[in-house]
């Protein structure tokens, strides 16, 4: 019995996540004279209104959903992060500077460093 309470858990708490969020969000979108039905299309039509958005929103939403994938592994394990879309952002920018100032270098190597200094600027 208890496996069909963890399968309907496991369905319905996303989908009241889900309910809650656009209800709080319509909320103020109402406060702000806005038509949340309008704005929640609008919103759909900008990620998946055609080819071209929807290849934006999988490019933009890729480096989040794996930092995601990389705290779920953590938590696992019992370990516990805060901050790590900051650590995400900090060591890309790391990367692209090293990146930057380091382009006399050849390819490998100037990949290596850049990788390096990445992982090094997250985990500061």
């Amino acid at each position: 019995m208890e496996s069909k309470e963890k399968k309907w858990t496991i369905i319905l708490n996303p989908l009241l996540a889900l309910i809650f969020g656009l209800t709080v969000g319509a909320i103020f979108l109402i406060f702000t004279k806005k038509n949340p039905f309008q704005v929640y299309l609008l919103i759909l039509q900008g990620s998946l209104g055609s080819k071209y958005f929807i290849s934006e929103t999988l490019i933009k939403a890729t480096p989040l959903i794996l930092t995601g994938l990389g705290l779920a592994v953590g938590f696992r394990g019992g370990l516990f992060n805060i901050g790590a879309e900051g650590q995400l952002l900090v060591g890309a920018f790391v990367a692209a500077l090293v990146g930057f100032k380091a382009s006399h270098l050849p390819p490998p190597f100037h990949i290596l460093l850049a990788l390096g200094a990445a992982c090094l600027g997250g985990a500061l």
